[in-house]
């Protein structure tokens, strides 16, 4: 075997270990949802836009690139798994509004993190400290590298888009120092996770 056919091997290896590790990852993360749904007791009267996005964020790591990594596809599998019905339930909406409107809450959250993250690239003293100034910043960010999609949602009228962000970056920033800090949906699942655990021990 000449050095090119080892090289080859062993990058066909890589990408092997690659995938696979990538598999293990998104098997986490869908077991993690459906754990989730499953100790809170999640039924079919829960099932609505809101909370299916709590769902997401169950499996949330506060760690940077997740959410622009996290696949729409998962929380899906993670439904047909615990609910192998749940495309008949009523949604409030139709199936594939419901589908789109998942996508885009998941698209909503890496473009979040993504603005977070780049307040990073800032010196300490420059970086927001409130929602306000996170705007201002997103606003300056896209601008210069010239994002206008992004630009005409974070400037919409009534956007959270500041908060979001702002959210986002006192997670990663508080995971970074080895501290936690729960964004407002972060909250709410923990809020669940508490009740369930409580039931639990009652039973108990």
């Amino acid at each position: 075997m000449n050095a090119q056919d080892l090289i080859s091997k062993w990058k066909e290896a890589g990408e092997l270990a690659n995938e696979r590790e990538t598999l293990a990852h998104r098997e986490q993360l869908v077991s993690e949802m459906v754990s989730f749904m499953r100790g809170c007791g999640f039924a079919e009267e829960h099932l609505n836009l809101l909370n299916v996005i709590i769902v997401a964020e169950s499996a949330h790591q506060p760690v940077r690139g997740f959410w622009q990594a996290f696949e729409s596809s998962m929380v899906f599998e993670a439904l047909d798994r615990y609910l192998p019905n749940w495309r008949r339930f009523p949604l409030g909406m139709t199936l594939d509004q419901f589908i789109v409107e998942v996508r885009r809450q998941m698209w909503m959250n890496a473009f979040d993190e993504e603005n977070a993250e780049r307040f990073f690239a800032l010196p300490v003293a420059e970086r927001p400290t409130s929602a306000n100034a996170a705007l201002k910043q997103i606003h300056a960010d896209l601008v210069r590298i010239g994002a206008f999609a992004g630009l005409e949602k974070a400037t919409a009228d009534g956007s959270p888009t500041g908060a979001r962000a702002f959210d986002r970056y006192q997670c990663i920033d508080a995971a970074d120092k080895g501290k936690t800090h729960l964004t407002l949906l972060g909250q709410t699942v923990k809020e669940c996770r508490d009740a369930a655990r409580k039931i639990s021990r009652s039973a108990g």
